[in-house]
Parts: structure tokens; C-alpha cells; sequence
């Protein structure tokens, strides 16, 4: 099951970001009850809210480097350049390829072809113009 998590943004800078915590129960009671947990560099997590206006979705999946992708980054590979974005009639995230027209298969593109996050459409438009 893919853990269920956000990327945070305020005004289209990223602040954090947000992931569902299960919980852990104990012969019938909660040790630690099921709630969101925040965290501001990925690495400590708390309740504590981090106030945003947006949020991207985790894909479940690493690039070839280890990043975490979002909906929103750009990734980059040999044969590819482009923006994740959910697909909601057939429920999977997809690449938006701006070097050809059309989408690709998203998980496909991300395992096969050797993806790497360069960036995203919030904070670096102009990677997908080709211009650093």
C-alpha cells in the first residue's frame, strides 16, 4: 500500500509537508491514535500543523536518484521531459511530455526510463521551456 502524503505549498513555495499516521493499538487499545503529522525537512514529524494553501500528492514513487516525485515536478530522463499530473479517469498519475505531444504511462516512465525530479511547475516554470 503506498503511504499516503503531501507536499505542502503557501503561495507556491513548498513548506513542508503532511502524511497519514495509522496509529498503534495494543490488545484493543490505542497506544498512539491514528492522526496527520507535519514535518517542515522530512525528517521530524509531529501534529503540529503547517499552515498551506495547496498541496501535492505523493506518487508512491522515487526517482533514479531517491527523490520522492510529486504531483507537479518535472522529471527528466533520455527520451523525456515533463509534468506529473494525476489522471482522474483512469485514476494513475501520467507524464505531461512537452518534448512530444501526448502522456506516457507515469510508472512506466519512472521505473523503465530512469526519471529524475529537476524541479517543479510551482517554483521553476521555466525548466519545462528548457531554460535553467
Amino acid at each position: 500500500m503506498r503511504e499516503i502524503k503531501f507536499r505542502l505549498r503557501l503561495n507556491n513555495k513548498m513548506v513542508g509537508c503532511e502524511k497519514w499516521y495509522s496509529g498503534s493499538n495494543k490488545d484493543g487499545n490505542w497506544v498512539a491514535k491514528p492522526q496527520w503529522l507535519y514535518s517542515a525537512n522530512r525528517k521530524n514529524w509531529s501534529p503540529r500543523y503547517i499552515f498551506h494553501n495547496a498541496k501535492d500528492l505523493f506518487t508512491g514513487l522515487n526517482d533514479k536518484n531517491g527523490k520522492e516525485i510529486y504531483e507537479g515536478d518535472i522529471v527528466e530522463s533520455s527520451v523525456m521531459l515533463g509534468v506529473v499530473v494525476w489522471q482522474d479517469d483512469c485514476m494513475k498519475f501520467i507524464v505531461n511530455d512537452t518534448r512530444r505531444s501526448g502522456f506516457l504511462n507515469f510508472i512506466a516512465t519512472a521505473n523503465i526510463n530512469g526519471a529524475e525530479v529537476i524541479g517543479n511547475i510551482y517554483e521553476n516554470p521555466k525548466l519545462l521551456k528548457g531554460e535553467k
